[in-house]
């Protein structure tokens, strides 16, 4: 099922938009086009009769000036208390209220605006959930991750963001991936991506050394978002990409979740491996095969890496961490690094939306074959 949110950006009225932290002389790689200016919030959700969460990037200094010039009124004309949060890449207003509504009016010095109200959803009550945000995935490439995670590891739902794909409608992504056998839902992700951070850097005649990771907001709203609206009763909340599959070692994800539910620790990290876009079989190179072409089963070499920084992953049991930002490559809840589940983060199945990943020019004879990788892929293909 497909979802809407209930956004709200910059009206031309208020004459401003966001200041980005990074300074001017950094705002470099195409930062005018991928940066988030213009929205405020990205989502409205009533999460119990007391309280509204609103939720969407970092306001910096606007926050402020809300609080001292803006209001929300109730269906019957009373005025809310409110506050703000600032984490990190994200902002969190909760608004108290004593009933639900269906909307709110948002009163500022340059008028009012309705503010439809959304609520927690419950389709993936005591499921086992991937959460993720895709843009212009191949459909192909989707539906065999989807049933590699199905098959090999019983995920029982998925929670694809979908930011502003134009090779298909959401309507089309959504009805291309529904199943009987488990719980798909796309929400309609209309927002920029942001600018990534990194280190050396060209553009334009310049180069350095270093940019902040500072502007890149969908993700981390994403993940915020998810775990109110979505994911706050599922029984295991997943962090993947579309271009990962996560291999578990001697266990199972019941297993998994049943130790985040009632163990010492309610979230588990993981590291990732590195899997080169050459097949495995033949020793062709991803980029020299058509994308739709390519398939996840053909693939389970790796250089382990070879020096190249991959981020760890993580698991968690959502009631637990609730009160915790949900971090893409770590986790301020109770956690702890196990060498039991693993991903292996392919460079053939991306688009090179960033950088350029279907091509290899190192030495093949280096390669090692990944052996868990290739189990699981094995119950996959052979079941």
């Amino acid at each position: 099922m497909i979802d809407s949110l209930s956004s709200f950006k910059f009206p031309p009225e208020w004459s401003f938009k966001r200041t980005p932290a990074r300074p001017v002389e950094l705002q470099v790689l195409d930062f005018e086009k991928n940066y988030d200016y213009d929205t405020l919030w990205n989502d409205v959700i009533q999460v119990n009769s007391q309280c509204i969460l609103i939720i969407g990037p970092p306001l910096y200094d606007i926050a402020p000036w809300m609080k001292l010039a803006c209001q929300f009124i109730d269906t019957d004309g009373n005025y809310l208390d409110w506050a703000w949060e600032e984490m990190d890449r994200v902002c969190r207003i909760r608004v108290t209220t004593t009933t639900y509504h269906r909307f709110i009016i948002f009163k500022t010095p340059f008028g009012e605006y309705k503010i439809n109200v959304n609520f927690c959803r419950d389709e993936f009550r005591g499921k086992k959930v991937i959460v993720t945000i895709s843009q212009n995935h191949p459909i192909a490439w989707l539906q065999q991750w989807i049933d590699y995670h199905k098959t090999v590891h019983n995920v029982e739902g998925f929670l694809i963001y979908n930011n502003r794909s134009t090779i298909y409608t959401n309507d089309e992504l959504q009805l291309a991936l529904n199943r009987e056998d488990m719980i798909i839902t796309v929400v309609d992700y209309d927002v920029p991506f942001g600018v990534m951070g990194g280190g050396l850097w060209e553009w334009q005649g310049r180069s350095g050394n270093f940019l902040p990771w500072d502007s890149d907001f969908s993700q981390y709203v994403m993940l915020e978002h998810a775990k109110w609206k979505y994911l706050y009763c599922a029984k295991l909340a997943i962090n993947a990409d579309t271009d990962e599959l996560l291999v578990i070692k001697n266990s199972n994800l019941d297993g998994v979740a049943e130790y985040c539910a009632v163990g010492e620790h309610s979230v588990l990290l993981y590291d990732g491996i590195w899997i080169e876009p050459v097949d495995s079989l033949t020793g062709e190179i991803a980029e020299n095969i058509p994308m739709a072409d390519r398939k996840f089963s053909d693939y389970w070499h790796t250089t382990n890496g070879d020096g190249r920084g991959i981020g760890v992953k993580w698991m968690l049991n959502p009631s637990r961490n609730l009160q915790y930002q949900w971090h893409l490559h770590k986790t301020y809840g109770p956690h702890v690094k196990t060498q039991e589940i693993a991903f292996g983060h392919y460079f053939a199945m991306n688009t090179s939306w960033s950088y350029k990943r279907d091509r290899f020019l190192g030495d093949q004879s280096r390669l090692q074959p990944l052996t868990i990788l290739k189990e699981n892929l094995d119950k996959w293909t052979n079941r």
